[in-house]
């Protein structure tokens, strides 16, 4: 009879308009499953604001035993907060910590990978891609749309807006001898005129990058691009001081944050 009641409750507040026909839907689930878990563990309240941080606990429990995730536990407890608060219950100690509903969070583990592994990618086009990213702080999206005839001038590349990953202008100075050989290479493989992806592909190019660093072993998703702020710090710091080399590498890296930079220098 209990049950029965705090249903028909619930579907006058339930029966609002509020929100998408999904979260609509996902809203009745919620407080309907906490109906029933309450009747399972034998602790249903005669109304609704009669339920306490006791009832909640007892629920939670039950969660646990049916090996729901701690995430969706959060989920559900958003839910039914809001919908008591509606009712006029203002019960305290249900919030996540006081229940016991933590998440459980990967660490990550921190992927270092020395300049010299990177440098044994041998595929030619892989191994392009790798130097526009180690040598001059592309991305590898901005390594495959650089245009020699938009985007290198005489002593620097040009980076326009339309290419960045953000969108920003930035430019790159032509430093060392190294960096004029790769434009040189970059120059012939593009015939000139067009890009990396016009070129060969962008299928092509991601297979190529792909497959150079998985027989290398390193995963997919790892930047090399901190390498350039590594290479760079270590080639001018004695020309300029710490702060004035952060600044001048973020601009030309196109980064807003210092923590950015930070894992850079760190490689994370």
């Amino acid at each position: 009879m209990r049950k029965q009641s705090l249903r028909q409750e619930a579907n006058l507040i339930l029966s609002s308009n509020r929100g998408s026909f999904r979260e609509r839907k996902y809203r009745r689930y919620v407080i309907y499953k906490m109906i029933n878990n309450l009747f399972t563990v034998g602790k249903v309240p005669p109304n609704w604001k009669c339920i306490d941080a006791t009832h909640m606990q007892l629920l939670v429990k039950h969660w646990h035993q049916q090996k729901i995730k701690p995430s969706t536990m959060m989920n559900y407890m958003t839910i039914i907060r809001k919908f008591l608060r509606t009712v006029g219950n203002e019960t305290t100690n249900i919030d996540n910590q006081s229940l016991g509903i933590i998440a459980s969070r990967k660490s990550h583990k921190r992927v270092n990978i020395p300049i010299e592994r990177w440098q044994k990618i041998d595929e030619p086009v892989a191994r392009l891609l790798l130097n526009l990213q180690i040598h001059f702080g592309l991305t590898l999206s901005e390594a495959m749309r650089l245009r020699s005839d938009v985007h290198v001038h005489k002593d620097k590349l040009w980076l326009t807006r339309e290419l960045t990953f953000n969108s920003m202008d930035r430019c790159v100075p032509f430093r060392t001898d190294v960096q004029t050989k790769i434009i040189d290479e970059f120059i012939l493989a593009t015939d000139d005129l067009s890009t990396l992806i016009e070129r060969y592909g962008y299928r092509s190019l991601c297979f190529a990058w792909n497959h150079a660093l998985k027989k290398l072993r390193i995963p997919v998703k790892k930047s090399c691009r901190y390498l350039y702020a590594q290479l760079m710090f270590k080639e001018l710091s004695s020309t300029y001081d710490k702060d004035e080399l952060t600044k001048l590498l973020m601009d030309e890296m196109g980064l807003t944050s210092r923590i950015s930079m930070w894992n850079y220098f760190n490689n994370k």
